[in-house]
């Protein structure tokens, strides 16, 4: 990083000398990630180095991106595809989920088989369409699930 911007800048601390340049940039890119930026506001809370909060900002745009992907390949499954996909997430996932209350359970499977009968009425099937693939985005999120653990990405809309 450091070096990068060296050679533009024509920054040579030691004149002719690589290895002692190559110590100066490798202390002084160490000193940058280590820098502890502070805010005027409490948003910030605990100060955090540069490179704590690099890798948390490539972290949070590697999710947004593989929960767009999922978002994505659910959107373009058909009805029955997608109501096999819910059922499919829910029996794999949240059935033997001992954290799960039994209640918690019954009730997010009674929301499941609502979300299905919807997408038979034509004026309801928005809504259980949209009731279903948030409960599975959602799964996705919270278990940190890989697109690739969706069971039927290969069926889509008229395929």
């Amino acid at each position: 990083m450091v070096a990068s911007l060296a050679g533009p800048l024509d920054w040579h601390p030691f004149d002719e000398d690589w290895l002692w340049n190559g110590l100066v940039y490798a202390a002084t890119a160490q000193g940058l990630v280590r820098i502890e930026p502070q805010a005027f506001s409490e948003e910030l809370g605990s100060a955090r180095s540069v490179l704590v909060r690099s890798i948390a900002f490539v972290i949070h745009a590697v999710d947004e991106r593989s929960q767009a992907a999922v978002e994505a390949a659910l959107d373009a499954l058909d009805d029955s595809a997608l109501a096999a996909e819910a059922s499919y997430i829910y029996s794999r996932y949240v059935v033997m989920d001992a954290r799960i209350p039994r209640e918690t359970r019954k009730l997010l499977f009674a929301d499941l088989e609502d979300a299905v009968a919807k997408l038979e009425l034509p004026a309801r099937r928005v809504e259980g369409r949209g009731r279903l693939e948030t409960f599975c985005v959602g799964q996705f999120v919270e278990r940190q699930l890989l697109r690739r653990a969706l069971h039927n990405a290969g069926k889509t809309r008229g395929g």
